[in-house]
């Protein structure tokens, strides 16, 4: 077998494999971003199971640990709670409401359902406890 064959044949192969990559990214459908980086697609549903009496506007959120949320619920610093939200990818789509006695209130950032988020909340490690706000 010739190497140098094998070689051609590789670089050849990859270039193709980069342009298919680069056609796919280019034709894929854009959503809208909200300048701060979250997704804000409001969907009706959503939206109107959120405006439920039964639905909870904020839930409090109260961390455990040296993470960063953690210490800045400690601090009790608003900026680096928001921050933080955004950085991390697990709290997409949540934000910073306020200072709760129990801990630190968030709210859907697109006025989406917060019961559907509890579960994922008490299944991280870093979140001690979850609770209904106001």
């Amino acid at each position: 077998m010739d190497v140098m064959a094998t070689r051609g044949w590789g670089i050849a192969v990859s270039g193709a494999m980069i342009v298919i990559a680069l056609a796919v990214a280019f034709t894929a459908p854009r959503r809208p971003v909200s300048p701060q980086g979250e997704d804000r697609p409001a969907s009706s549903s959503a939206t109107s199971r959120a405006d439920e009496p039964s639905a909870p506007r904020t839930l409090v959120v109260h961390f455990r640990g040296r993470g960063p949320l953690a210490r800045a619920e400690r601090a009790r610093s608003r900026r680096r709670v928001s921050l933080e939200l955004s950085r991390q990818r697990a709290f997409r789509g949540l934000c910073f409401a306020h200072f709760a006695p129990e801990g630190v209130a968030l709210r859907a950032c697109d006025n989406g359902v917060l019961m559907e988020w509890m579960p994922r909340l008490r299944a991280m490690r870093a979140v001690a406890s979850v609770e209904r706000g106001d």
